[in-house]
């Protein structure tokens, strides 16, 4: 493990701050003065509990790596414009590092952190480039039939290097496409692409924070990014901190759960959490229906 605990900004600190400032209230509701970590931590709570903003204030403090920057110094509207207390809340605390048997300290080989809005960006990206390249090819098929019929005059060098892809695209048109065409990312559904993704960022003996992965991932792929984070954890020492909704990775086996919902916050295990009763009563309810 790389990380034993996270202190969070001590009682003084936050009763002096401005208590209207993002996000002193959050951390004066959680009354949570330490965060004890396993191999696998998760956050869950309902929307507006925290955990989204605990984790990125975790992340900031790590320094992780990350392609979307968190806020610190922006103004919310409150009903007083108070500035956000961002910046002093990640200064308030402290990362206690874990240290192997002769007391040195054990540095990750990766620090990441990954919102599910960043893998959507990156899902994006990849069919903006899909797109692009869809377009240069069939630019070049235009250009490819407009070089059999369109003479070129030669006034300079790249006059000549044009005449010998005329003369390339008419002996052979399509070794002159084969040549020059490019090809498209593989790509599949959003699920599966996000689930490469993770499947790729995730390496050995790193710590990964990750903010609901599951809003990119139907149950099936849920259940498979489960078994990556549970194997990365066991056999490959990478250590986890997420904040989730999902049952199917707040049912990891042997995770630690903290409960932004109870105050003060509170470890649970998961199948005593709000969220996951609602699906059992929802099951239970048409339990017929799947009987059949």
């Amino acid at each position: 493990m790389h990380i034993r605990a996270i202190q969070l900004p001590s009682d003084s600190f936050l009763w002096n701050a401005n208590y209207n400032a993002y996000p002193i209230e959050l951390l004066k509701k959680m009354n949570l003065p330490r965060l004890d970590l396993s191999k696998i931590t998760i956050l869950y709570g309902s929307n507006g509990s925290g955990k989204s903003t605990l984790l990125n204030l975790i992340s900031d403090k790590m320094e992780c790596s990350r392609t979307i920057p968190f806020p610190k110094d922006k103004t919310f509207v409150n009903g007083l414009g108070e500035i956000c207390k961002t910046q002093e809340c990640i200064d308030a605390m402290k990362i206690i590092e874990d240290c192997n048997d002769f007391g040195e300290i054990i540095k990750p080989s990766k620090k990441l952190f990954l919102s599910s809005e960043e893998v959507f960006k990156m899902i994006n990206q990849k069919k903006e480039f899909n797109q692009s390249v869809v377009e240069e090819n069939e630019n070049l098929k235009e250009k490819m039939f407009s070089y059999r019929d369109e003479k070129v005059k030669f006034n300079t060098s790249m006059d000549f290097n044009e005449y010998k892809d005329r003369v390339a695209a008419r002996i052979n048109a399509g070794k002159f496409l084969k040549q020059r065409t490019q090809n498209t990312i593989p790509q599949f559904s959003n699920g599966e692409t996000a689930l490469e993704f993770y499947n790729e960022e995730i390496e050995p003996n790193g710590i990964y924070l990750l903010d609901e992965p599951e809003n990119c991932l139907a149950p099936k792929f849920q259940k498979e990014l489960m078994e990556i984070i549970l194997t990365s954890a066991r056999h490959f020492n990478c250590q986890f901190i997420i904040a989730t909704h999902s049952p199917f990775i707040l049912s990891i086996e042997g995770a630690k759960i903290y409960n932004l919902d109870s105050q003060p916050v509170m470890t649970e295990e998961w199948f005593n959490l709000e969220n996951v009763k609602e699906y059992y009563r929802l099951f239970e309810e048409f339990k017929a229906l799947f009987i059949k």
